[in-house]
C-alpha cells in the first residue's frame, strides 16, 4: 500500500510537471511535439529505485535528510551520481544563509493542578522562528479562536494563551497574543489532524508551541491551571547546497526551470516531502536529452534540486537572487508533494 500510494505521488508529480511545461509549449518546445513524448520515457521502476534510495540514505545517516546533516550530503552525491549520464550541464551554487534551529529538548509540564510531563514531538512541538523562554505561569483558554480583542476579555498580563487553530491566521492570532502580553502561546491542532500543531511563525519574540488536539482539550478541561516551559532557540549561519542539471542549448535568456527540494525535514526521513518530488524531478532529468522534447527544444531549460527549503526556502532564494547566466528566467516551477 505504502509503494503504491508514493507511486501514485511521484507520478502525479512528473504528470504536473509535464502538463506545465506542455501548457508553456512556446516557451519551452515547438509546437508540434509529441505530447505524452517525455512521459513516455519515465520508468515506473526509476522512480521507486530513487524513492528507495533516500529512505536507504535516511536510514543509515540518523533518520533524516536535513540540511547540514550527512543524509542531505549523501543525497547530494546520490543525484549528481545518477546526472552523470543525462547529458546535461552538471553545477552546484553552494549558499550561506541565517537559520532558526532549536537548542538541546524542550520541555513543557503542567505544574498544577495536574503534575504531568508532555513529550515534546508526541504531545507538543516548537513552532519555528519563535523565541527563547524559561518559566512559569498560569494558563488562560482563550475564546473564540483567539482572532478579535474581545476573546481576550479578562485576559491577564503575563499568562500563557491557550489557542484553538483556525479561523484566522496564525500571524494575526499571535499579534494579538503579543497586544494583550500573553508570555507565551500554545496553539493546538484540530481532532481532524494527527500530532502537534506545526507551522512557521514568520518571527515571534515570544516562545510558541504547537500542541496535538488531544493535549489542547485536556487543558480546556482544567482550570488554575500552571505551566512550566523552557526553550533554547538560536539563529546560526551556515551553508547549503543547489544542483542544477541544464541543457546545453537553448535560449538562456527565457529559461524555463523546474525545481524540487532535495532536503527533508529535521524529524523524518523527508520521502513524501520532498523524497516524491526531487525523484520525479531526478527521473525526468535523466532521460529527458533522450526524448522528442529535448530535440524539439527552443529554451534552456533548468532542472534544480534546491537545499535548505526546510530553512525558508533558502535554495530557490538564492538561485533567483544569483541568477547571473541567465536573468530573465521565464517560468519557474516547484515539485513539492505530500500524501
Amino acid at each position: 500500500m505504502l509503494r503504491n500510494s508514493l507511486i501514485l505521488t511521484v507520478v502525479a508529480a512528473v504528470g504536473v510537471t509535464i502538463v506545465i511545461l506542455c501548457a508553456a509549449t512556446a516557451l519551452f518546445v515547438r509546437q508540434n511535439r509529441s505530447k505524452h513524448d517525455l512521459v513516455d520515457t519515465i520508468e515506473l521502476e526509476g522512480l521507486w529505485n530513487h524513492l528507495e534510495k533516500l529512505q536507504e540514505i535516511a536510514d543509515s545517516t540518523g533518520g533524516t535528510r536535513a540540511s547540514f546533516t550527512l543524509g542531505f550530503n549523501e543525497s547530494m552525491s546520490y543525484v549528481m551520481k545518477k546526472l552523470e549520464d543525462s547529458g546535461l550541464a552538471i553545477s552546484t551554487q553552494t549558499f550561506s544563509f541565517s537559520y532558526w534551529t532549536v537548542i538541546g529538548t524542550p520541555e513543557l509540564s503542567e505544574v498544577q493542578p495536574t503534575p504531568i510531563t508532555f513529550s515534546f514531538v508526541d504531545d507538543f512541538t516548537v513552532l519555528k522562528f519563535s523565541a527563547s523562554g524559561n518559566f512559569t505561569a498560569p494558563l488562560s483558554v482563550i475564546q473564540n479562536l483567539g482572532c478579535c480583542q474581545q476573546d481576550y476579555a479578562g485576559f491577564s498580563v503575563g499568562n500563557i494563551a491557550l489557542i484553538y487553530r483556525g479561523n484566522c491566521t496564525i500571524n494575526e492570532k499571535l499579534t494579538l497574543a503579543l497586544q494583550n502580553s500573553a508570555s507565551a502561546v500554545l496553539i493546538y491542532n484540530s481532532d481532524t489532524e494527527s500530532g502537534p500543531y506545526n507551522v512557521s511563525t514568520g518571527g515571534c519574540s515570544i516562545p510558541v508551541f504547537g500542541l496535538s488536539f488531544s493535549v489542547g482539550v485536556q487543558l480546556t478541561k482544567e482550570s488554575d491551571i500552571l505551566l512550566s516551559l523552557n526553550v533554547i532557540t538560536e539563529y546560526l549561519i551556515g551553508s547549503s547546497t543547489n544542483i542544477l542539471a541544464e541543457t546545453t542549448t537553448g535560449n538562456a535568456s527565457r529559461a524555463v526551470v523546474v525545481g524540487a527540494h532535495l532536503d527533508g525535514g529535521a524529524q523524518g526521513p523527508g520521502i513524501n516531502d520532498n523524497g516524491s518530488g526531487a525523484s520525479a524531478l531526478l527521473e525526468m532529468a535523466i532521460h529527458f536529452k533522450s526524448s522528442k522534447t529535448f530535440r524539439e527544444l527552443i529554451n534552456k531549460v533548468v532542472f534544480a534540486f534546491w537545499g535548505a527549503e526546510e530553512n525558508g526556502l533558502q535554495g530557490s532564494k538564492s538561485y533567483i537572487q544569483n541568477r547571473q547566466s541567465y536573468p530573465y528566467t521565464v517560468a519557474a516551477y516547484i515539485l513539492s508533494f505530500v500524501i
